[in-house]
């Protein structure tokens, strides 16, 4: 398994996979009730949390990009299955909702055609966490052309993206903090201004990662390279906070409108980071923990779309009893390892299935 990947990538999917876990349960949101340093900490744990999403378009961008593919190929091998995992998970979660609904006697719509509806919409209550999925499959049904575009891009146009992307991203949600604390309106682009590969993250960031993967000499970072990213992606967190905190003055409430404010940059960091890591530590590459880190990250594609049905069923009954005994970010850590352990066995068992084995 070893030979056949590349371990640090298999990392930064782990680390991703968790995040995403976390994205979506109450240690997430812990900043907008807590208070004084911890409120600082958790935070800061919020900012780092939404690098979960863009690793994981980097990565695929890192794997796909690379290849030569026809049309025909992608939508046989790759986006059919994604179209099934969308339905098949989808209706999971819909049925779901009408057993609950069936339970707490409240009514629920479970015809074919509020399903079809939902389906479309990704209205399905629980299953908003999917909207990666519909973005993935995007992606793919101009993946060919996005490979085609890839191997053409030099360096000074990576970084032209990123200083686009930095201006929607970073620069005008900064200024509109200021605006908006003086009572002034925020400024908007008008739609009409679309630029897909610098605006839209399903496409920026796997173009990023492709960039990263092939076009920079791992082995040419230095320590001090990484010292600067690393006080750089503090920076970033800080600044997120210091917005956060002034949103949140201005409207009288804690929100997430500056979470991502600079996820780009922490994201670009933790994958050089953990490649660099691992090119640099050959042990890394050939030991028990990376055996168990490529074999939980075969899994993670499953795990992600386990984790809102163990969510919806087993979640609430653990929060119940966990949450009066125990501080609601271990609750939420402990959450982690269980949906990484039921999700991922059975991942396990649909992977060892005959029909459906292909699906995740």
């Amino acid at each position: 398994m070893l030979q056949k990947k590349k371990v640090y990538i298999e990392y930064i999917r782990c680390l991703a996979c968790a995040l995403v876990i976390f994205n979506h349960l109450s240690g997430y949101t812990l900043y907008q009730v807590s208070h004084g340093w911890k409120q600082f900490m958790y935070m800061s744990l919020t900012m780092f949390t939404r690098i979960n999403v863009p690793l994981f378009f980097m990565i695929s961008g890192a794997l796909l990009f690379e290849k030569e593919e026809s049309i025909n190929l992608v939508l046989k091998k790759r986006a059919l299955r994604i179209f099934l995992d969308i339905v098949i998970f989808q209706f999971l979660m819909f049925m779901l909702n009408h057993v609950e609904a069936i339970r707490d006697g409240w009514d629920f719509d479970y015809s074919v055609g509020n399903y079809i509806r939902m389906l479309i919409t990704n209205g399905i209550r629980g299953a908003y966490a999917y909207w990666y999925m519909y973005s993935y499959l995007g992606v793919l049904l101009v993946l060919p052309f996005m490979q085609r575009i890839c191997k053409k891009l030099t360096d000074h146009e990576v970084w032209w993206l990123i200083f686009l992307h930095f201006i929607n991203a970073s620069l005008l949600a900064f200024v509109n903090v200021v605006i908006e604390n003086k009572g002034g309106k925020p400024i908007i682009f008008t739609t009409k201004l679309e630029v897909p590969f610098a605006f839209v993250n399903c496409f920026f960031f796997p173009i990023v990662g492709y960039y990263l993967d092939h076009a920079i000499d791992i082995k040419r970072i230095k320590n001090i390279h990484l010292v600067t990213g690393g006080v750089v992606s503090l920076v970033c967190i800080f600044l997120e906070n210091v917005c956060t905190y002034v949103d949140a003055r201005t409207y009288g409430k804690y929100s997430q409108g500056y979470v991502q404010m600079f996820d780009y940059v922490l994201a670009i960091y933790i994958f050089i980071l953990v490649k660099h890591i691992c090119i640099n530590y050959k042990a890394l590459e050939n030991n028990r923990i990376s055996r168990v880190v490529c074999f939980i990250g075969s899994l993670t594609m499953g795990i992600y779309l386990i984790d809102p049905c163990l969510k919806m069923t087993i979640y609430p009954i653990i929060e119940k009893y966990a949450e009066p005994i125990m501080p609601t970010m271990i609750v939420s850590f402990i959450w982690i390892i269980i949906s990484i352990l039921l999700g991922g066995t059975i991942t396990l068992i649909i992977k060892h299935t005959p029909v459906v084995k292909k699906l995740l």
